[in-house]
């Protein structure tokens, strides 16, 4: 089945079953670039980490999934090459900063949406357009340390993160609010899907696959931000999904939207928590009433100093360390690659969770964090054992 436009304020459009339809709609085929990649950058040892991650998912349902499609899948079908010191997509870059007689360091700045490049101005102080913006931010950040320049950025609502300064968020933290035992058969659940992009819609894709019933929810003011891009990545990761559209800037959608949450097995959700508490609705309060699992994705985590902080897939991956030093510039990991790797590790707690009345939550950043100190941990073995192999991936 082909997935649906958005369709009529509160009106469900509904899909079949897709336990039986292929993980992507359109042959996976990866270009020469990006298989070299795999092969001459720490890409390779990423995807092993990947394969690490889902494998309990394929132990608990029977669904195989191939780790290398879940995470290059979009590159592939988008056509996008490998990554440099600018990402994949193109929106996000890293930068060097550092004033004189004080430690430089590297900083991500993603400028992702239109909205991003027209506060350039307001970060570097100057009245910059939105064509000059990355000329603006490269003359202007070598004047400052990378935790200011991420600092300011995420003031005015820019995603940004020196590197490496979310290696100790933790990639998942379990919140028991009214916990109960349950034997966690996915087949027939329904799961709501609030979820926009990327790791959410992924993790939706795997539930779906292991046969959960799942309703996609977009918000009529605000619809997801993958439905811009390339059609046939929308669709790979929602095929089977029913949709519904409700508009919550008026009460009866919002009425509408709690009583489906409160009747949904799963929820899946990737808001931060202050745009939850404008529609009034709290996870812990849902999960209360409904005894269901809740699982929230977020850049940074529901709470603490990063609850309000703005993150994509690259520049969170940046956060958490998850880059390659191989080369002689530090260079971006896959694509967005905090983004499939937060979906496959949430849906691997999903499926794997023996309780219900919990909230879930998973960070891009934490999980980028753990997949950067595993592969940290390879590259000290591979310098105790193979000196040759150490050197050709190190600096």
């Amino acid at each position: 089945p082909t997935t649906p436009a958005a369709c009529a304020p509160g009106a469900i459009r509904r899909a079949s079953p897709h336990r039986n339809l292929p993980s992507v709609g359109a042959p996976f085929v990866l270009s020469r670039s990006w298989r070299t990649a795999v092969t001459t950058t720490a890409l390779g040892s990423v995807l092993e980490a990947a394969e690490r991650l889902v494998a309990p998912f394929t132990a608990r349902t029977g669904v195989r999934v191939d780790a290398m499609e879940a995470v290059l899948g979009r590159a592939a079908i988008a056509g996008l090459r490998p990554p440099s010191s600018v990402s994949a997509g193109g929106s996000c870059r890293l930068l060097l900063c550092g004033r004189d007689g004080e430690q430089r360091g590297l900083v991500a700045i993603n400028l992702a949406r239109a909205e991003d490049a027209e506060a350039v101005g307001a970060i570097v102080g100057d009245d910059v357009s939105p064509g000059d913006a990355w000329a603006a931010l490269t003359a202007w950040v070598p004047q400052e340390t990378a935790g200011a320049v991420a600092t300011r950025c995420q003031l005015l609502g820019v995603p940004a993160a020196a590197l490496g300064a979310a290696a100790d968020v933790p990639a998942l933290r379990v919140q028991r609010v009214a916990p109960r035992e349950h034997e966690n058969d996915l087949a027939g659940s329904r799961v709501v899907d609030l979820t926009s992009m990327w790791a959410g819609p992924l993790c939706a894709h795997l539930l779906g696959r292991a046969g959960a019933e799942v309703v996609k929810v977009e918000s009529a003011q605000r619809p997801d931000g993958a439905r811009r891009g390339p059609k046939a990545f929308f669709e790979w990761l929602h095929q089977g999904h029913a949709n519904l559209t409700l508009d919550l800037h008026q009460p009866a959608g919002r009425h509408e939207l709690r009583a489906l949450l409160e009747e949904a097995d799963i929820v899946l959700e990737s808001s931060r928590p202050r745009a939850l508490r404008q529609w009034g609705i709290a996870a812990e309060d849902v999960v209360r009433r409904s005894g269901g699992l809740w699982v929230s994705i977020t850049g940074y985590g529901r709470s603490g100093p990063g609850a309000d902080l703005v993150a994509f897939g690259d520049d969170a991956g940046v956060a958490g360390g998850l880059v390659d030093h191989r080369a002689e510039e530090v260079r971006f990991l896959g694509d967005a690659i905090a983004d499939p790797l937060s979906g496959l590790l949430a849906a691997t707690a999903a499926a794997g969770s023996t309780e219900r009345g919990v909230v879930l939550e998973v960070t891009l950043a934490g999980v980028a964090a753990t997949v950067a100190a595993g592969l940290a941990t390879e590259m000290t073995a591979a310098t105790a054992t193979d000196p040759v192999r150490a050197e050709s991936a190190g600096d």
